[in-house]
């Protein structure tokens, strides 16, 4: 018999998705806290801290921007936690890829703050998922962390995601396709009492599989071409 969950965490609080959503940020935001931290990657603040400041002004009073470099390390977010914790920030936000999602979370665990995250890569599901995958500064894996709390929100705006290369969406459509391969490995045709939650990912998993295996050929033409079509937004 497979071990029972003790708790689902189903993935993230609230997760809002769209067209021009970096205009809901401070909407999302103040759902949370009133001041928020904001972490972000080089890249991904360049493209997006002009539409989430725009954002910000309709309604924020405080808030400050954070660019992280470095991997998702320990020492870097217990720093920022601190700073969090003499500044007021109530909340933080991440806005990149993976490695500033898991940091951002990483960064939320240890202040004990809500956290929001804004990917600009579909290339993994770190805006998503209740854990950080952990490095040393130098790079040297750690390993994972999780938490016995969801993200808090997600704000996908596919304007932003539209940009990214084709690669990091076929990396999060493998990623995703993974999850159904994953998965069927834990049923045996021995066993048949599985707990209900694992049922049900399995078909979650397998839908997704199904799903994507049929729309990612027309996906990458589309954004190839710029194009934001429904294939994309699926």
């Amino acid at each position: 018999m497979p071990i029972k969950e003790e708790s689902f965490r189903i993935g993230s609080g609230r997760y809002v998705q769209g067209p021009g959503y970096l205009e809901k940020t401070w909407d999302e935001i103040r759902r949370l806290g009133t001041a928020p931290l904001i972490i972000g990657g080089k890249t991904a603040l360049a493209i997006a801290r002009g539409q989430i400041e725009s954002s910000l002004r309709a309604g924020c009073k405080k808030y400050e921007f954070i660019t992280h470099t470095g991997t998702c390390n320990e020492p870097r977010a217990k720093e920022l936690a601190q700073l969090a914790e003499e500044k007021g920030y109530d909340v933080i936000v991440g806005v990149g890829g993976g490695v500033i999602c898991d940091f951002a979370k990483l960064c939320g665990h240890f202040a004990q703050l809500p956290v929001l995250t804004i990917p600009t890569s579909s290339a993994t599901c770190a805006a998503y998922t209740p854990m950080s995958i952990r490095y040393t500064p130098e790079g040297k894996t750690v390993g994972s962390l999780h938490f016995d709390h969801e993200v808090g929100g997600v704000i996908a705006d596919t304007e932003i995601l539209g940009r990214q290369p084709v690669r990091l969406l076929l990396a999060g459509i493998f990623d995703a396709l993974a999850k159904f391969i994953e998965i069927k490995q834990r049923f045996t045709e021995e066993t048949k009492d599985y707990p209900i939650g694992l049922n049900y990912a399995y078909t979650m998993a397998k839908a997704s599989y199904a799903l994507l295996t049929g729309i990612t050929e027309k996906c990458i033409r589309d954004l190839e071409k710029g194009e934001i079509t429904q294939d994309v937004e699926n």
